[in-house]
């Protein structure tokens, strides 16, 4: 009886606490239309020095829910190392999806309207590269290098509609020629 009881209370507090966390009617009835749920935008990257490296990221993002986005990107890269006298271009494609664990930074911190968002973030890139590039093996050809990622970062206001997302992740195919090490940071403007 006692443990039926304790059941019983652990239940009916579970679904009290879920229901506080539900939406409203009229917020989950509301529909965003889908032009509305677009983002563009995408990064910038420029490193100089022996290692040169211009890197030129765009990027098309839609919301699934007002938390959690999801998009496709492209890649070009400049990679010019002056050790070996050696430079190429790396090109590639990926897809990322986000997701705001904390959607108001400032419900959690005493930041002020508009902190932004803390959001989990992972992505899986492919980049194709020149064989030159593998110092491991003898290759022919240009080959793929497959790239997962993941991590956290902010979010930040930039407008209405627009953001900047300040990314820390980690590569979990880190090779000796991946050209970029970890960690990895990553900024990126969508609009």
């Amino acid at each position: 009886m006692k443990k039926l009881l304790i059941i019983l209370l652990l239940f009916a507090l579970s679904s009290t606490v879920w229901a506080q966390y539900s939406l409203p009617v009229e917020e989950e009835e509301e529909r965003i239309p889908w032009n509305q749920r677009l983002r563009f935008g995408g990064g910038l990257g420029l490193s100089f020095g022996n290692i040169t490296m211009v890197d030129i990221s765009p990027r098309v993002s839609y919301m699934l829910h007002p938390r959690w986005f999801t998009g496709v990107g492209g890649s070009y890269l400049y990679y010019k190392n002056n050790y070996y006298n050696y430079s190429t271009s790396i090109y590639g494609v990926s897809a990322f999806t986000n997701y705001a664990l904390i959607q108001n930074l400032s419900d959690v911190l005493p930041l002020g309207d508009g902190a932004g968002s803390l959001i989990l973030y992972a992505e899986v890139s492919a980049l194709n590269m020149d064989p030159e590039m593998d110092f491991t093996q003898i290759r022919n050809e240009r080959f793929w290098l497959w790239q997962p990622l993941a991590g956290a970062g902010l979010k930040l206001p930039a407008g209405k509609r627009s953001y900047a997302l300040i990314l820390f992740l980690y590569n979990f195919n880190e090779k000796v020629y991946s050209p970029t090490r970890n960690p990895v940071i990553s900024v990126s403007l969508m609009f």
